[in-house]
């Protein structure tokens, strides 16, 4: 699967890029996919449904931090073992 997903979430209220989500998963295709989003710690934050809206940069309700945090992705094809891992920048 190759990853085009854009790395970024703007916290600014303007409506836009305030979401991140994993692009190319959709109900055809992997749906059973688990997305987790990490602290700089290996604190999970969030554990993402991949058909919903993604995450929006808080956790328990309040913004996060600028800052850089990572997303692993477990397929559950049952052909790729090893997650698909990046980073996520948040800007405000």
């Amino acid at each position: 699967m190759e990853n085009k997903t854009l790395s970024y979430i703007l916290l600014n209220g303007l409506g836009y890029q305030d979401f991140w989500q994993i692009q190319g998963v959709n109900s055809q295709f992997q749906p059973n996919s688990n997305i987790y989003i990490f602290d700089r710690y290996g604190k999970l934050l969030k554990q993402l449904n991949p058909l919903g809206n993604g995450w929006d940069g808080t956790f328990n309700g309040n913004d996060m931090p600028v800052g850089t945090y990572y997303y692993a992705i477990k397929l559950n094809d049952g052909v790729n073992n090893k997650p698909i891992t990046g980073t996520i920048t948040i800007i405000k």
